[in-house]
């Protein structure tokens, strides 16, 4: 069994998923959006059971009891995935203080970027690409786009999720970038049934998060018990490594809010009256995400 690839794919699952939760907060709360049904349209394409199939199929997997393993896997990284979307959003909202009725009824999702097709269903659900592009731009209306320019490496079409909301004149874009890495640290894949598995998986994620700190292991000695940083790095107190691969993921979702920013300008979209705010964010199926604004 492949396991490289099979977290490559299972990384397309999660990314579905996490969107689908988004999209599925967005329609709870009835907040006022561009893309319509387009969304609707995509996932009424979708059919998991063949997703698997075709999952199984890709990994050459023929033992009926791998093929159900596999199957479990997929249903887990769906649903973690769909709850994660969900949650991510609400918390968003409450963090920003945008949460509230009033401003929730003023709320606008000018722009919502996912892709549900292709690559992402395993191909099991195929819609030209152009058309994917055009689908997404048509949020503004009577606006057009050189896809040619903007499908390049980091422009902001190859964006995993791109979101633009708007309250009046504040604006905020959203983009995020995700990453799919835990499955590498399972040696062989587990019945999910089996409770010490769970509980395994359990353990080696909260062992993951000890670690990532950089200054997991630092201690501090001095003779004053007031705060040792200046207020001004108090925002800063989280370091980061520079190999971390939730990092790059990140860089790249910057990358990808950068050029829908340059987008939106030329369009002009955006007015000198706009506040504008930018929220990047690197997730993992693994530990969340590491957002930077």
């Amino acid at each position: 069994m492949n396991r490289s690839k099979l977290g490559q794919q299972l990384g397309c699952l999660f990314e579905v998923g996490f969107n689908i939760g988004l999209l599925s907060y967005i329609k709870q709360k009835k907040f006022k959006c561009n893309y319509g049904n387009l969304y609707e349209q995509d996932l009424e394409q979708i059919n998991f059971a063949k997703i698997v199939r075709r999952l199984c199929d890709n990994l050459g997997i023929i033992s009926p009891q791998d093929r159900e393993i596999v199957k479990q896997w997929a249903n887990f990284f769906m649903l973690k995935s769909c709850l994660a979307g969900l949650n991510f959003l609400a918390e968003y909202f409450a963090a920003i203080g945008w949460d509230k009725q009033r401003i929730r009824q003023r709320l606008e999702i000018v722009y919502f970027q996912s892709y549900l097709a292709n690559d992402n269903t395993l191909n099991t659900y195929i819609k030209e690409e152009n058309q994917v592009y055009q689908d997404w731009v048509s949020q503004f209306k009577n606006k057009t786009i050189d896809t040619q320019k903007y499908q390049q490496k980091g422009e902001f079409l190859k964006a995993d999720t791109l979101i633009y909301l708007r309250y009046q004149h504040q604006v905020r874009i959203i983009a995020i970038d995700y990453s799919i890495f835990a499955i590498q640290s399972i040696k062989d894949l587990q019945d999910l049934n089996n409770i010490e598995v769970l509980r395994q998986i359990l353990l080696s994620n909260i062992s993951y998060l000890k670690s990532k700190s950089v200054f997991a292991n630092l201690g501090l000695d001095s003779n004053s018990n007031s705060l040792l940083f200046s207020q001004s790095l108090s925002q800063y107190y989280k370091a980061f490594a520079r190999k971390d691969k939730k990092t790059i993921k990140m860089i790249q979702a910057g990358s990808y809010a950068y050029s829908f920013w340059n987008w939106l300008q030329i369009q002009q979209q955006i007015s000198e009256q706009d506040e504008v705010t930018f929220n990047i964010i690197g997730y993992s199926a693994r530990s969340g995400c590491f957002p930077l604004s």
